[in-house]
């Protein structure tokens, strides 16, 4: 199972880099390095999102318009391949290089 979904990760972060103009570094088990993919901010949303919070109180949290974290919610989304609906999921999966991005 794990070799599977090792092999479905790479052929993903493949497939997202295709549209890309520079090429994203990728970190072990094929995974990108999010500090690469993402923005310090992004980043830090993201790692919010793992943690349950909401756009309203992320908004709060950082002091920006709940416009903005949707704009930043949507661009992580797109960035890393993902819908939005998962990004909690995705917040998971890179719960080990999110850590010090709060």
């Amino acid at each position: 199972k794990s070799e599977a979904f090792d092999v479905l990760q790479s052929i993903l972060v493949e497939i997202s880099q295709r549209g890309s103009k520079a090429p994203v570094a990728v970190g072990p088990r094929g995974r990108p390095k999010l500090d690469t993919l993402l923005s310090q901010r992004e980043r830090e949303i993201l790692a919010l999102v793992g943690k349950g919070q909401r756009t309203e109180e992320i908004a709060g949290a950082l002091g920006i318009s709940k416009h903005t974290v949707h704009t930043h919610r949507k661009n992580i989304a797109s960035k890393l391949g993902v819908e939005g609906k998962n990004l909690p999921l995705a917040a998971y999966r890179f719960r080990d290089q999110l850590g010090g991005a709060e």
